[in-house]
């Protein structure tokens, strides 16, 4: 790390001591939850996400700082404690909520991969520890119940008042923060008319009869492991997109329906990306696990991992094989295909500068890859 940069990382570990001693404290009361009124429906306010998210940030800045400083041992308790962090949303039934967890966890695995990489950790303790803390983390049961919360918000949207629902229309962010006021909308005589046509006609109820339905589906492919869960995923995605486009001579859309889903609908493919990245790291620290009681070599596939470092070989969610492993040098690579589905090799993200995006310059193909470079 140059000077520069580590004198000001360091000033600002330092500025939030405090801040880091609650951290640390709240990531043992694992039965807590957060002052969140869901009585409030789809009106409800979620302050502590974006604060979990920097506290997330500075935790990882701390991590990486104890890691720079060779304080292995405390570096790991603050990733331990970063993964707690993001655990802590595992009992709220939002898709937001979960999304941020999901965010929590990535970053969290980002220094798990930086420490490795800054300096070999001597001790088997420590990366057993890590890996024990990767271990438990499972998105199964939080992805079900998220989705269960986002079914009764949508269905709380769709019983709103009259005015309300007209507010909705008019401007569901601004709704969704609670500053739109119903009689403010600013909704035309067209829209008020073509809402009431809606009503009348039975096509709002079978705007609501779609999207619970939808959301039952997305519910029940939970049960299908993956990456059969994903093609499922991809199908409903599918279908919420052609209902909410009007075509000349069809039905008309489901306006509401395509209001609420389409923000939804790519989250199996997040939760899949987050699981990649745990089984990713897993798999990660068994090699180096294996390499410190092997004087340095590394193993010639992951099934030599097999039963001392792991149960079982890591599946890639995507396409139900194995996880990739390609032995370098003195390093390794460990990846998955990602949500292309295409084997890139291994090959790690590029992330494009704000220019070439301006400039419409497409993302070159890329694994999910975890990189250990000595």
């Amino acid at each position: 790390m140059p000077s520069e940069v580590k004198e000001i990382a360091a000033n600002l570990v330092a500025k939030n001591k405090a801040a880091f001693e609650l951290l640390h404290q709240g990531a043992t009361n694992l039965k807590c939850c957060y002052p969140v009124d869901m009585t409030c429906g789809s009106q409800t306010l979620i302050p502590h996400l974006p604060r979990l998210k920097a506290a997330a940030q500075l935790l990882a800045l701390k991590a990486t700082m104890e890691a720079e400083e060779d304080q292995v041992g405390e570096a790991t308790r603050s990733i331990g404690d970063l993964f707690a962090l993001g655990d802590s949303l595992e009992q709220e039934p939002m898709l937001i909520s979960l999304l941020v967890r999901f965010s929590c966890h990535e970053i969290a695995v980002s220094v798990v991969e930086s420490l490795l990489n800054r300096r070999p950790v001597k001790e088997d303790q420590e990366l057993s520890n890590l890996e024990g803390i990767l271990q438990h983390i499972q998105y199964e049961g939080a992805l079900r119940r998220a989705w269960i919360g986002e079914r009764c918000f949508d269905l709380d949207i769709f019983n709103l008042p009259s005015k309300k629902m007209r507010a909705f229309l008019a401007d569901p962010q601004e709704f969704a923060s609670g500053s739109a006021r119903p009689d403010q909308t600013g909704e035309t005589p067209f829209g008020y008319l073509g809402f009431w046509m809606m009503r009348i006609s039975g096509h709002f109820d079978r705007d609501k009869l779609f999207c619970l339905e939808t959301i039952d589906n997305y519910i029940r492919a939970i049960d299908s492991p993956p990456p059969a869960r994903l093609e499922i995923a991809g199908r409903i995605n599918a279908l919420v997109g052609d209902n909410k486009i009007y075509r000349k001579g069809e039905r008309w859309p489901f306006i509401i329906s395509g209001l609420l889903l389409p923000p939804v609908a790519k989250v199996f493919n997040r939760e899949a990306q987050r699981s990649a990245r745990i089984r990713l790291a897993r798999t990660g620290l068994a090699l180096e696990r294996y390499r410190l009681a092997h004087s340095g070599q590394l193993p010639s596939g992951i099934s030599e991992l097999i039963p001392a470092y792991l149960n079982e070989v890591p599946i890639d969610p995507f396409d139900g094989h194995p996880l990739r492993y390609k032995k370098l040098a003195h390093s390794f690579v460990v990846y998955s295909i990602g949500p292309d589905g295409r084997d890139d090799g291994g090959t790690e993200r590029k992330a494009l500068s704000d220019a070439q995006r301006i400039r419409g310059v497409r993302e070159p193909p890329y694994d999910i890859t975890f990189t250990v470079k000595r």
